[in-house]
């Protein structure tokens, strides 16, 4: 224990030299809640209070089918379209080496004209909505406050034990079932609702993940807080991403809550220091290091790259996924949200059954990435770099929440006004 310490101290010491962030944008993001013997209870985001309160799931579910309507007529009047089958065969059989952001744009356009309109329109209209409308607003509405509440520093497995999303999520579950009979509809309303549900928790982990970036690269006395703290706080960020099958996690966390969270950081971060290591070579330069997991990067072909050693780009490998293209920032966009509409439209299909294998084999590929983006946007907002840049790392979270409540101010005044759509941004599509 005490050589995994001192190596993670090493390795702390090596990341703080690079960072410049104003520690006065986490004053103005976070606040403390004490009990009355001063005991450090909680760790609030300003920017999350409220924020569950009177949220509507069919705003956002009914106004996500209505835009892909949309999306698809127009783009049939465009002359784009296939058979929807082919198109999705097609794109699953592809590798992910083969992929690139000029093929997605053909794939997206395809894909989108090739809806089934009518059975979108029939599935909007559907008799039990409202009931799952209704059961979603009343769960989201019970979390309250407990949602700006990033970390528990005193509440050892708080996280653990309560399992709050995922309890959602079976509720829900249950109830669909009672409501419709085993088939198409029933797959499709619950794979809607409890998008819904983990477009939520994402927005959270993306938080967490901002206050995570802090610990690491301020001191506590910086932060206001003692070294005890600080390693409380980072047990309990890590508390919230253990599975409930982690047995040994599970047993190291009882057994050591301070120290918990500094074992887990440490072993992440090795992990991120031996992809640079391995891979630093398949590129032309890693240029500067943006945060902890992130490397502004030039590839061979000369095009300048976010580079994310955290988050492999697929299963059996550690090569890092791309954290943003400079060049083209709209690719992360386009990218992602096809692979959201992929996973609902393959729920239409005869063999729609196949989704829950679907999805995992997609989420590998960006929804890790989403949360940890939480560490470079907050990198970004404290050196200081420019908007457009740190407004586009929300933009490609295509998260509405994360959109709405990521950057701590538009310092250009352009809020985002769009009608929010938890199947990603289309936006420009065939201007791209």
């Amino acid at each position: 224990m005490k050589i995994i310490i001192l190596m993670m101290a090493l390795l702390l010491i090596q990341i703080q030299i690079a960072q410049s962030a104003d520690v006065n944008l986490f004053n103005q993001r976070f606040s403390f809640k004490r009990n009355s013997n001063g005991v450090l209870v909680a760790v609030i985001d300003r920017s999350l209070i409220g924020m569950t309160q009177n949220l509507k799931a069919r705003d956002f579910i009914q106004g996500t089918l209505e835009e892909l309507i949309q999306l698809s007529q127009d783009l049939r009047a465009q002359g784009h379209g296939s058979n929807l089958s082919l198109v999705i065969q097609d794109f699953l059989s592809l590798n992910i080496t083969q992929m690139s952001p000029e093929n997605n744009q053909k794939t997206a356009r395809a894909l989108l004209a090739s809806l089934d309109t009518e059975k979108l329109r029939q599935l909007i209209k559907h008799p039990e909505w409202e009931k799952v409308y209704a059961a979603l607003d009343f769960e989201v509405g019970q979390i309250g406050d407990d949602y700006a509440i990033l970390a528990r520093p005193d509440s050892r497995l708080y996280y653990y034990k309560r399992n709050l999303f995922s309890g959602i999520s079976k509720s829900i579950t249950s109830l669909i079932k009672s409501l419709l009979p085993f088939g198409a509809w029933m797959d499709i309303v619950n794979f809607l609702s409890k998008k819904f549900i983990d477009t939520l928790h994402e927005n959270k982990k993306f938080h967490k993940n901002i206050l995570l970036y802090y610990v690491r690269n301020f001191s506590a006395e910086e932060l206001g807080l003692s070294e005890l703290e600080v390693k409380k706080i980072l047990s309990s960020l890590y508390d919230d991403e253990m599975p409930l099958y982690a047995v040994w996690d599970l047993w190291d966390a009882i057994r050591d809550w301070p120290s918990y969270g500094e074992v887990r950081l440490w072993k992440a971060m090795n992990k991120v220091e031996k992809g640079i290591k391995k891979y630093s070579g398949k590129f032309r330069s890693l240029d500067e290091r943006w945060g902890d997991y992130y490397y502004l990067a030039t590839n061979k072909k000369g095009h300048r790259l976010v580079l994310n050693f955290m988050d492999p780009v697929y299963y059996f490998t550690r090569f890092p996924s791309v954290g943003m293209y400079l060049d083209k920032r709209w690719a992360n966009i386009l990218e992602r949200s096809l692979y959201e509409v992929v996973k609902l439209a393959v729920r239409f299909l005869p063999w729609g059954f196949v989704g829950t294998v679907v999805d995992p084999l997609l989420n590998i590929r960006y929804k890790d990435q989403i949360e940890h983006e939480g560490s470079l946007l907050a990198y970004l907002e404290g050196n200081d770099e420019e908007f457009s840049l740190i407004r586009d790392v929300v933009r490609q979270s295509i998260n509405p929440f994360i959109i709405r409540t990521g950057t701590l101010h538009d310092r250009n005044g352009t809020n985002d006004q769009r009608r929010p759509s938890l199947m990603g941004d289309f936006n420009g599509l065939l201007d791209y």
